[in-house]
């Protein structure tokens, strides 16, 4: 039973995401950040992509697919951790098609070009599509732990890393402050009230209090009171530059 749930979340999962991805794609140009990294990376690039996309990616989609293995050839009776597993992927699935549909209405209507998406989920977080992903991939997680395979974490802190600070938060934000002024507004007067003085993170040390020119590192947290990835406004470049990017 627990390999079937786990099989029809995936399916349920990949399914959204690739219609989603294909619908909001078709005759669109080119993604700017995949034509920065040809460009970075040209000449040689027909070459290079095999294994700065594709290979890459194959290989993190094994990593961070491991959960599905335990959990897919367990024959132990279902507990509660499978429970909470399913109802969090199938919640992140949920979140992550809703907030990406709110979106794409957004955009869709007249008169939005340029502006700020800030209605909805996207009220409460600025990236709430990665919020959902990441629900997605702990709910399977719990699953694969509810048969013996708790030693599969790596896979669910790989991908949340990963969608934090390298392909997904970092990488859209990067710039995005010179870019669109008014996102930068926008981070301002919603989120300013959680500068990193609020939050743990100081307690890392995973970020300066202060950056130079005085500009403040904004947090924002999509699960409670508190922050879970950093977002930055017109951040200093020697921050950015720290941040390590596939693309």
């Amino acid at each position: 039973m627990r390999g079937w749930v786990a099989i029809a979340l995936v399916a349920a999962w990949g399914l959204r995401l690739s219609g989603h991805l294909a619908l909001r794609n078709w005759n669109a140009p080119e993604d700017r950040r995949y034509r920065a990294m040809r460009e970075r990376n040209d000449p040689g690039f027909a070459w290079k992509s095999l294994y700065l996309v594709f290979g890459l990616q194959a290989v993190l989609a094994w990593v961070i697919s491991a959960p599905l293995s335990p959990a897919i050839r367990a024959a132990e009776p279902l507990g509660i951790l499978d429970v909470a597993g399913a109802t969090l992927a199938a919640f992140g699935i949920a979140y992550e098609a809703i907030a990406d549909r709110q979106l794409a209405r957004f955009l869709a209507e007249s008169g939005n070009s340029g502006g700020v998406m800030d209605r909805g989920l996207w009220r409460y977080s600025r990236h709430p599509n990665y919020f959902g992903e990441c629900c997605t991939w702990w709910g399977l997680y719990l699953l694969a732990a509810g048969a013996g395979g708790a030693w599969t974490v790596f896979a669910p802190l790989l991908i949340t890393f990963l969608l934090l600070r390298v392909s997904g938060v970092s990488l859209l934000e990067k710039d995005i402050g010179e870019r669109r002024p008014a996102y930068r507004n926008y981070v301002r007067r919603r989120f300013n009230r959680d500068a990193v003085h609020e939050t743990p993170a100081r307690h890392l040390e995973l970020v300066p209090r202060q950056l130079r020119g005085g500009e403040v590192l904004a947090w924002r947290q999509d699960w409670g009171k508190r922050s879970i990835h950093p977002l930055s406004y017109q951040a200093d470049r020697t921050v950015a530059e720290r941040i390590p990017l596939f693309a």
